[in-house]
C-alpha cells in the first residue's frame, strides 16, 4: 500500500502544496498525474502522492522522438518505484516529417485517455493533473494571440477542463511561477530531466520561451501576471458570451440545420458566435475566422445557389433557407453502392444501399423516416433499383405521373441527396414505392390500408 512521502515543511506550507487541495477530490476520485520526468511533473507527482497517497497513479507518455526517450522512461520508472507510486507507461509514435508539436500533443492526450480507460478503478471518477504553470499559461495566451484567436482561445488553459469525456483535466499550478517549482525540486532533492527539445528554437513555442519572453520580462517584469489576468478576464467574457450564444443557437438551429432567416435577425458578431459553435460541434477546437466568414456569406447567396464550404471532415451546404453541416463530402451518382437488397427489422424496412430505414421505429446505423408500412407488405421480399434519368412516378392520391426530379423537389430533398432516391419493387419487379431521403411515396395502385 503506498504511504505518504516526506516533504520539507517549507514545501508543505507553500502555495504549490496548498493548491493541491480541491473540492473535486473526494473518496470517489482517482487521481492521475502526467509524468514526463521534467521538474514540473516530477514535483507535481511527488507532492500529489504525498498529499493523497492511496489515490494517485502516474502516466508516462514515451513519444519516441528523442534518442534519450528510453532513458527518460527508465528515470520515471525508477522514481515511481522508490515512491511506491503506481506508474502506467504508454508509447506513441509521431512521424518526424509532420507537425511534430501538434501531433505529439494529440497523441499524448489520446494515450492519456487510453491509459485511464484501462486502469480506472470501478466506481471512481478520473481526475488527470498536469503541471502547467503560470509561465506556460502566459506563453499559451501569447501563442494564441499571434495566431489570431478570439475570446475563447485567449482564455488560455483552464484550471478544470471537463471536455475530455472520460476524465476531467486539472491544472492546479496555473498561478504558480516556474522558478518556485524548480526551487522546491532542489529543496526536496528531486532529480529531473532537461529535455533538449525545450531549447530547440526551430519550434515556435520554444522560440517564444527562449527569445521573446526574456525580452518581455526585462521591459515588463510583471508581464506574466498581467497576461494571465487578461486570460482570466477573457474567461469571464467567454462565459457571458456563451450564455447569449446558447439562446441565439436555440433560435437558429434545429436538428443540426441552421436557419438562415433566424441567423440574419442577429447582429454580425452574434452570427459569428452561432456559426462558430455550430461548425465546431464536438471538435476540440473551433473553426478559423475565415471559415466562419465563408459560411456566414452562404446566407447571402441567392436562394437557388448551391455554395459549399469544406472544413476538416465536414461539408457545409445550402438548400432553400437552411444550412446543412454534413459529415464528409456527400457521395453522388455512381459513388453510391449499387446494392439492391433490403431487409426487415420488425415493421421497419432497412435499405443499406442508401442508409435509410422506413417504418414505425428506428434501427441502428440508418437514418429513420417514420412511415406507415401496410401490414400485408411487412416481411415480404422487396428490392430497390435506381431510376433512369427523366423517369416518372405516379404517387398515390395524385393525378397522373410526375417526373421523379420534380417529386424530389416537392419533398424538399436537398440536391446532394437526390441520388439516394430509389424505386422499391417486389419480386415481379413491379414498382410499389419511391423511397426518398425525405419520405416514402406509395405508387398510386398500392393499397396502404
Amino acid at each position: 500500500m503506498p504511504t505518504a512521502l516526506p516533504a520539507a515543511h517549507a514545501v508543505r506550507s507553500s502555495a504549490l502544496f496548498n493548491a493541491l487541495a480541491h473540492s473535486a477530490i473526494s473518496a470517489h476520485t482517482h487521481l492521475y498525474v502526467g509524468l514526463s520526468g521534467g521538474a514540473d511533473s516530477m514535483l507535481l507527482a511527488y507532492l500529489l502522492h504525498s498529499k493523497h497517497p492511496q489515490q494517485v497513479s502516474a502516466i508516462h507518455i514515451n513519444h519516441n522522438l528523442h534518442p534519450g526517450a528510453s532513458a527518460w522512461q527508465q528515470h520515471t520508472e525508477q522514481a515511481c518505484a522508490s515512491w511506491q507510486l503506481p506508474l502506467i507507461v504508454k508509447h506513441v509514435h509521431i512521424a518526424s516529417d509532420s507537425n511534430v508539436e501538434a501531433n505529439a500533443r494529440a497523441g499524448r492526450y489520446s494515450a492519456f485517455a487510453e491509459a485511464i480507460s484501462q486502469s480506472l478503478p470501478p466506481g471512481k471518477q478520473a481526475l488527470l493533473a498536469l503541471a502547467h504553470h503560470a509561465n506556460d499559461q502566459a506563453e499559451t495566451i501569447l501563442m494564441r494571440l499571434l495566431s489570431g484567436a478570439g475570446v475563447q482561445g485567449l482564455r488560455g488553459m483552464l484550471t478544470m477542463d471537463a471536455s475530455h469525456g472520460s476524465y476531467t483535466l486539472w491544472r492546479p499550478w496555473l498561478e504558480q511561477a516556474k522558478e518556485h517549482i524548480v526551487a522546491h525540486c532542489h529543496s526536496l532533492g528531486l532529480v529531473y530531466i532537461n529535455d533538449p527539445a525545450n531549447h530547440d528554437e526551430r519550434y515556435k513555442r520554444v522560440y517564444l520561451t527562449q527569445k521573446v519572453m526574456p525580452d518581455l520580462l526585462q521591459q515588463w517584469p510583471g508581464a506574466i501576471g498581467a497576461i494571465n489576468r487578461a486570460g482570466l478576464l477573457m474567461q469571464d467574457a467567454h462565459s457571458i458570451l456563451q450564455e447569449l450564444m446558447h439562446s441565439d443557437y436555440a433560435s437558429c438551429v434545429n436538428q443540426q440545420q441552421l436557419s438562415i432567416n433566424a441567423l440574419q435577425l442577429l447582429s454580425i458578431p452574434r452570427q459569428r458566435q452561432v456559426v462558430r459553435h455550430w461548425l465546431q460541434g464536438d471538435a476540440p477546437y473551433p473553426p478559423p475566422f475565415n471559415i466562419v466568414e465563408q459560411v456566414r456569406a452562404m446566407a447571402s447567396h441567392q436562394p437557388d445557389a448551391q455554395p459549399q464550404v469544406e472544413w476538416q471532415n465536414y461539408s457545409v451546404r445550402r438548400y432553400k433557407a437552411q444550412l446543412y453541416r454534413l459529415y464528409q463530402a456527400p457521395a453522388s451518382g455512381n459513388a453510391l453502392p449499387n446494392n439492391t437488397a433490403t431487409y426487415w427489422q420488425g415493421n421497419t424496412l432497412c435499405v443499406p444501399s442508401i442508409g435509410y430505414c422506413y417504418g414505425d421505429s428506428p434501427c441502428a446505423n440508418y437514418t429513420w423516416l417514420q412511415t406507415n408500412i401496410p401490414a400485408r407488405l411487412v416481411g415480404s421480399a422487396l428490392q430497390v433499383t435506381r431510376h433512369t434519368p427523366g423517369a416518372r412516378f405516379h404517387p398515390k392520391g395524385r393525378q397522373g405521373s410526375h417526373p421523379i426530379k420534380k417529386l424530389l423537389q416537392e419533398t424538399h430533398t436537398p440536391p446532394w441527396l437526390r441520388d439516394h432516391a430509389r424505386l422499391l419493387v417486389n419480386t415481379q419487379q413491379e414498382c410499389i414505392a419511391l423511397l426518398t431521403p425525405s419520405q416514402l411515396l406509395w405508387q398510386h395502385n398500392v393499397a396502404v390500408n
